[in-house]
């Protein structure tokens, strides 16, 4: 998505993805504008399957209730957000069956296997990917 897309996700929620029923792939990629927490509460679709988060350098938090009715998803990336901080318990869709994220440095930390902060949020899920380590 472009900046000025994702300006318009921001103000007002303008694009209504929330209405697009037949959108199950989205990646939001590549800006710089001053986003720190996504997404809001029915933002995105809940026939959304697929979840790219890639290259937000502003993006602090995850919304809780943004996630919540996305029932179907079943795939979440999340690269290059360096100040993303953590993984809110119970914010995971239990349809999702792969999480993965890279170059997320505050969130590697806290998700690592077994001993960071935020794992017991995520260690339910059956394939989860931190940086190039791969749990099964």
């Amino acid at each position: 998505m472009s900046d000025k897309l994702i300006e318009s996700l921001i103000r007002k929620r303008e694009w209504s993805l929330h209405t697009l029923p037949s959108l199950t792939h989205l990646d939001i990629s590549f800006s710089e504008v001053e986003m720190e927490c996504f997404p809001d509460e029915h933002l995105l679709p809940s026939s959304l399957e697929t979840l790219r988060i890639c290259h937000l350098p502003n993006l602090k938090s995850l919304e809780y209730k943004g996630f919540q009715h996305l029932t179907s998803l079943c795939d979440l990336d999340i690269e290059s957000c360096p100040k993303l901080q953590s993984m809110p318990p119970n914010m995971l869709p239990p349809s999702l069956s792969r999480l993965c994220f890279r170059e997320c440095p505050l969130l590697e930390v806290r998700c690592e296997k077994e001993k960071g902060k935020d794992w017991a949020n995520i260690s339910h899920i059956p394939v989860i990917e931190i940086g190039d380590e791969i749990m099964i």
